[in-house]
Parts: C-alpha cells; structure tokens; sequence
C-alpha cells in the first residue's frame, strides 16, 4: 500500500508535491493508495485504477497531531467508489478513547455496507508538545515496544468487524 495522507498532515513536500507522478512510477508495484478525498479524485481523473482507500480521519502537525479526528464518512467513501476506509487510532495518547469510539463507529458503518475497513494503528502519545512514538522503549526493550504494537494490532483486529475487515 502507498500512503499519501502526510500531504494533509505537514503540507506537501518532497516527493508528496506530485502525488500522481509518484503514483505513476509506482504503478505495478503497489496493490493500494491510501489519502484523503482529493487524491482519489485527483487519481479518477488521471485514469489510475489502483484500489484506493480513503482515509477518513485526520490531524495537522499544527495543533494537536496525535488527535484524530473523522474527516470523511463510509457513505461518501462508497458514493465515490472508494474501495475501501481507513480510520488512524493512536494507541496511548490522552484522545485514545474518541478514537476509538470513531473506529467503532466506522467499523459498525462499514460491516452493514459491506465496506472493507483498514484501522491504522500507532502506538503514539504526547510528550512536551511533540510525539512520542515510543522510539526509546524500541531501542531500550525490544521486547516491550513488540508487545506495544502487538496490543496496537489486537485493539485493531477486536474493533474492525470481520466482514469489513480489508484482507492483505
């Protein structure tokens, strides 16, 4: 999969200041696209028949960047003919629980449309106005940052429903 939601996180920069171009050179190497609404009609017009996979939630780099929020909805995923969502949860962080009741939702939405869902999930939190994506525990204890994103992936597998769940 080629995530291109950074663009709405920071802004655009390097390699994200042409997502289509960077989409054509990955053609035949990717199975997927993740972003957000615009890339996907961006790509529609630009003929690229990657699946897509809409992202629906979303934070800038601006203001509270470990907070995700719902930005977009199931029905307008499906009314584009997106084929499938994502929700971004950050595991830890002191808006961990809104997040979750989000992927609920979502997860809930897309079961009775029969929308594959992907969950997104970090193991993230604040620290002093910065995130902490656990980099010390990782070079401290390998073996407790594994068994961080092993709960990461478990919390995901519990709330997405198995019909949505998007198969790779």
């Amino acid at each position: 999969m080629l995530p291109f939601d950074d663009d709405l996180i920071n802004g655009p920069s390097d390699g994200l200041k042409d997502p289509i171009g960077r989409i054509h050179e990955a053609s035949g190497h990717v199975d997927a696209i993740l972003g957000y609404r615009r890339l996907f009609d961006d790509c529609a017009r630009a003929d690229i028949a990657t699946p897509f996979v809409l992202n629906l939630s979303a934070s800038t780099v601006h203001r509270d960047h470990t907070n995700k929020v719902l930005a977009g909805s199931v029905g307008s995923g499906l009314r584009a003919g997106c084929d499938a969502v994502a929700v971004h949860v950050n595991v830890s962080s002191k808006f961990e629980s809104s997040m979750l009741a989000a992927l609920g939702a979502v997860g809930e939405e897309c079961d009775q449309a029969g929308m594959p869902l992907l969950a997104i999930m970090y193991p993230r939190r604040e620290d002093n106005g910065r995130d902490d994506n656990y980099m010390d525990l990782k070079e401290r204890d390998n073996g407790a940052y594994t068994e961080l994103i092993q709960h990461c992936v478990r919390i995901g597998v519990e709330l997405v429903p198995r019909h949505a769940a998007l198969e790779g």
